[in-house]
């Protein structure tokens, strides 16, 4: 244990947003002047610039958007604005208990849709006046249905046998690229609980908080997982949060990283996929946010490596850099840092990795990032997924 942790690349290409910002003022802009159906094809091009032609028609009022395993339906006419979202389909015998948790996410998780009962199926719904079309309440309607919906139909369909009213659109992992994905990820978990146990025996229970919490956003980085397996890593960094002594909390997530190695591979396996994404659920990234949740760690990190812990501030900074990317879709700049960074920092000794880490985040922290390179051997963090 006297070397950092192995890092392995993700099988994803960088995860810049797609989000065109120069386009939010021009689409409040036409809200403010009422030309409602144009500010809202400006939405639709501030999310992604390639929705309107792949999935509207020719005149942009109907929209067929698959996000995850649901897709959104938009229809626009002179007056009205409708979105609907086919979720669930009943199953009579679990009836009762998932109709309960269907008015909780009414009452709770959703303010503007809401999820209605038509005969035995269940569909997000949202209507209102063009008029009344904002922006900003738009752009908060899409990503609530979106991220409610692509959550907890994997959820009920576990909990409750319920069936998806929609196939989501998904690209399955090549058996090779599978197979590579499952290996790594169990890699990736046994070296997190043999870095915990170490951390653990010298007392060091925030290390061992530390590359146990990392193991998991590392796994999120690699192979961003999905349905039911996303949701549970998702439920297992939120419980590591708890306000409990520390060393529990370190159990309880050792033995849910545990669970994933004992459970089936075709399983796990199903949920490592590629989907379409109509809003994202991660934040896109800028430098200056960055910046802003770095900075104590930057305190931290600077007088560890300055007095001697270089090992507590190594495990300190990965923690957070892979926690940049579980938060946000990150921009290539900073993609590029961070990725040389990893490579240069795997399997040193703590005081190498201490120094190559550090000195990323002091790029950061100054704003001395350089442009992306699409050459050599970075080429293939740019290139398709």
């Amino acid at each position: 244990m006297n070397k950092s942790p192995i890092f392995h690349q993700s099988l994803f290409a960088g995860t810049a947003s797609k989000m065109q910002v120069n386009l939010w003022d021009e689409c409040t802009d036409a809200f403010d002047e009422k030309q409602y159906l144009k500010s809202f094809h400006l939405l639709m091009d501030y999310i992604n610039p390639e929705l309107r032609k792949k999935y509207g028609n020719a005149e942009g009022t109907n929209f067929k958007i698959p996000h995850g395993s649901i897709i959104v339906n938009i229809a626009i006419d002179k007056e009205t604005f409708n979105v609907s979202a086919p979720f669930l389909e009943v199953n009579k015998q679990a009836a009762v208990p998932l109709l309960r948790q269907i008015c909780s996410l009414n009452f709770t998780e959703l303010d503007l849709a809401q999820i209605y009962l038509h005969e035995n199926r269940l569909d997000f719904d949202f209507s209102c006046k063009m008029s009344e079309t904002n922006p900003y309440k738009i752009y908060y309607l899409l990503q609530e249905i979106c991220s409610t919906g692509d959550k907890y139909d994997d959820e009920y369909v576990t909990q409750f046998s319920a069936t998806r009213l929609y196939e989501p659109i998904v690209t399955p992992f090549p058996a090779d690229k599978a197979e590579t994905a499952y290996q790594t990820i169990q890699k990736i978990i046994k070296d997190a609980l043999e870095y915990a146990a170490f951390f653990e025996s010298k007392r060091y229970f925030g290390q061992a908080w530390d590359v146990i919490g990392m193991a998991m956003r590392q796994i999120d980085y690699y192979a961003h997982p999905q349905g039911q397996i996303l949701n549970d890593l998702r439920r297992a960094v939120s419980d590591m949060n708890a306000d409990r002594p520390t060393p529990e909390v370190v159990a309880e997530a050792k033995t849910f990283l545990q669970s994933w190695q004992e459970m089936d591979k075709a399983a796990f396996v199903a949920d490592l996929y590629d989907v379409e994404i109509f809003v994202p659920t991660k934040r896109r990234s800028s430098l200056q946010n960055i910046q802003e949740n770095m900075e104590k760690l930057y305190e931290r990190a600077g007088k560890g490596v300055q007095g001697g812990n270089q090992m507590q501030a190594a495990v300190d900074m990965l923690f957070n850099f892979y926690n940049i990317y579980y938060h946000n879709n990150v921009q290539d700049d900073i993609h590029f840092l961070l990725v040389d960074t990893f490579e240069k920092a795997s399997g040193k000794s703590w005081e190498e990795a201490a120094t190559v880490l550090y000195k990323a985040l002091t790029k950061i922290m100054e704003g001395e990032l350089d442009a992306p390179k699409k050459s050599g051997r970075f080429s293939r963090m740019f290139g398709k997924n």
